[in-house]
């Protein structure tokens, strides 16, 4: 069953981790729930993700980067917040490193 006609999101990305993980996850969104999203790349090389359009959708200059079609244009950027809804959060995976597992107390 579909939810919407066109594409549900903008994905603004290039090869790098972080944009591999949300690339990952709008996958088994669209297997899941058959969302759709269009890629567009940015060249980090020529810092496209520093022009003012971009800046506009970014002020961080980041990517990866989320526009949700179907709230506004609502934009999501900053990977971590793709993931920390009901998980452990990057600060809390630090903390529980440094508290169990750093051979130096600090």
């Amino acid at each position: 069953m579909s939810i919407t006609a066109g594409p549900t999101f903008q994905f603004y990305t290039q090869a790098t981790p972080n944009s591999h993980k949300v690339g990952v996850l709008l996958e088994e969104l669209k297997a899941a729930y058959d969302i759709q999203y269009t890629v567009k790349s940015l060249d980090l090389q020529k810092n496209k993700q520093e022009e003012p359009w971009f800046l506009k959708i970014n002020p961080n200059g980041r990517i990866p980067t989320l526009i949700d079609e179907t709230r506004e244009n609502f934009d999501v950027f900053e990977s971590w917040t793709f993931f920390t809804h009901g998980r452990i959060d990057p600060m809390q995976r630090q903390a529980a490193h440094f508290v169990r597992l750093a051979p130096e107390k600090m």
